[in-house]
């Protein structure tokens, strides 16, 4: 009982939150007249994290005009409610006419406004990798989509630096397709290496001369934020 109180409180204050974040930092600072219609724009990107997006789309599901769409899409992402990946192109002019994937930048404020979570569990995994992945100042992030699809494509410099793909299967079997699309990133970049994030296979595997890697996303969480070697050195004091 207390627990569902806790609970309840918690998504009380995450709703507010957003309703805070709409009206101070997007209504109030750029004088928004259509209240109703930016809701429905943030809603829709929180609700469907980790989809891809395009302006159009939106613009014919609510009917709104292309450049509400367009400024209010880019008032929640300087608000930090949203933040968005192009897919890869070496041409930019590609990358700006290609739909974008949108993600969450708070999963929990997600949850507290979409009221959706066990059907949801790939894309909000999905959603988590990114915002470890989006703190990185120096890396940017793009997603893959050849013949086959990869999540995340690491960029720093002037080239790849990693290829992650996010599986959240219940068992150790993991989709071909899976492994196929981020054989196919890592190929175009020429990785020797590549992650999948799993729900809790964990394996090293060599696929064609490139190593691929399952992890569980509680492990790899505790690796890409550096805690992993240290907890690792505190069992081996114990």
């Amino acid at each position: 009982m207390a627990l569902a109180r806790e609970a309840s409180i918690k998504a009380a204050l995450l709703k507010q939150y957003f309703r805070d974040i709409l009206y101070r930092d997007v209504v109030a600072r750029h004088r928004v007249r259509d209240v109703r219609a930016l809701e429905q724009v943030a809603h829709h990107y929180l609700v469907n994290t980790a989809s891809l997006a395009t302006h159009n789309r939106i613009k014919n599901t609510y009917g709104l005009a292309m450049d509400q769409v367009r400024s209010y899409t880019a008032h929640l992402e300087e608000s930090y409610l949203i933040r968005s990946v192009a897919r890869y192109s070496p041409k930019v002019s590609q990358q700006a006419r290609a739909p974008r994937k949108v993600y969450a930048v708070d999963v929990g404020m997600r949850n507290a406004v979409s009221f959706r979570f066990s059907e949801d569990i790939g894309r909000l995994a999905e959603t988590v990798v990114h915002g470890q992945l989006s703190r990185d100042e120096d890396a940017r992030l793009f997603y893959w989509a050849g013949e086959l699809e990869c999540d995340f494509n690491v960029h720093k410099g002037a080239g790849a630096t990693a290829a992650i793909q996010v599986c959240q299967e219940p068992d150790e079997n993991l989709p071909e397709r899976e492994v196929k699309g981020l054989l196919e990133a890592m190929r175009y970049f020429d990785l020797k290496e590549g992650t999948i994030v799993t729900n809790r296979a964990s394996f090293e595997r060599e696929v064609e001369g490139r190593m691929v890697r399952a992890q569980p996303l509680w492990l790899w969480l505790l690796d890409a934020s550096g805690q992993l070697p240290a907890a690792r050195e505190e069992e081996g004091e114990g």
